[in-house]
């Protein structure tokens, strides 16, 4: 609940004051419909511990809309929270696959061509600061697994490690009685 209510917040307020950048112009102020599509792309984070791949797509679909409708949202919060908790939810049960890896580069170059589309024009800097965000998430979110894995399996192998000193201690215990 309290990201959904954080990825609103930041959302709207990117919305209302024009993003990190100042506002182009030509670009839709917010209204009804931004407010419905910010909703909409923080909504999913009320199910995306049960259903993180569709969280993903619905909040970044939700932020090609508002890019596509002329809002400015260069910058939008919700797809790279989404992105982050998809990959630090990933386990070995459920490995990226080459589906995920097309749904996510779909959605983050739909995202970038949207944007470029709405400003009619190729801004370099732009992009950089719109997509480079969804990768640092994804290589963070990445990370942040691996190191619970590692402590995952060090805690494994110091339980490991105790029950044998346990079990070497009864035998000698054993043994001297």
């Amino acid at each position: 609940m309290a990201i959904a209510l954080t990825v609103l917040t930041v959302s709207l307020l990117l919305l209302a004051h024009g993003g990190p950048v100042p506002a182009r112009v030509g670009s839709h102020p917010l209204d009804v419909v931004g407010v419905a599509f910010a909703a909409c792309s923080a909504a999913p984070f009320l199910a995306w511990r049960r259903v993180p791949f569709a969280a993903f797509t619905v909040t970044a679909a939700a932020t090609v809309a508002l890019a596509g409708l002329g809002y400015q949202a260069d910058l939008m919060p919700g797809p790279i929270a989404a992105l982050y908790l998809l990959a630090t939810g990933r386990d070995r049960a459920t490995p990226w696959t080459r589906r995920g890896t097309v749904v996510v580069v779909g959605m983050l170059m739909a995202y970038l061509g949207t944007i470029v589309a709405a400003q009619r024009t190729f801004s370099g800097f732009e992009l950089l600061h719109t997509g480079l965000p969804w990768v640092l998430a994804w290589f963070a979110g990445e990370r942040t697994r691996l190191r619970g894995e590692q402590f995952a399996d060090l805690r494994m192998r110091a339980r490991h490690a105790e029950r044998e000193a346990e079990r070497g201690w009864q035998s000698r215990r054993n043994a001297a009685a």
